[in-house]
């Protein structure tokens, strides 16, 4: 059953890259952009432990979404600064909050 009322989000665009799933833009004011970690062009790898290679862009953002003011937690991979450089991996938990 779909909720009434607006999405809860951490204001993510993201898009596919072949299977990866990558940041494209951060909603200004929403949780990602204010945490300041995340930047555009990262991957990501994870959502709650679920890892996202593979899945369609709706999915990834069915798992990004959630109840106002719960926790998300997005595994990231950052490229690294040389194609010879394993990319940095990190993690952040964000709070979900209405995107307009």
């Amino acid at each position: 059953a779909l909720e009434d009322g607006p999405q809860c989000g951490v204001g993510l665009l993201v898009t596919k890259e072949q299977r990866k799933v990558i940041v494209q833009e951060l909603a200004v004011g929403g949780a990602a952009q204010i945490d300041g970690r995340l930047k555009a062009g990262d991957e990501i790898l994870a959502i709650d432990q679920i890892q996202v290679k593979g899945l369609s862009l709706d999915e990834v953002y069915h798992l990004v979404q959630g109840a106002e003011g719960s926790l998300v937690k997005l595994q990231l991979a950052r490229a690294g600064r040389s194609p010879l450089l394993a990319p940095d991996t990190y993690t952040v938990e964000l709070t979900r909050s209405v995107i307009d």
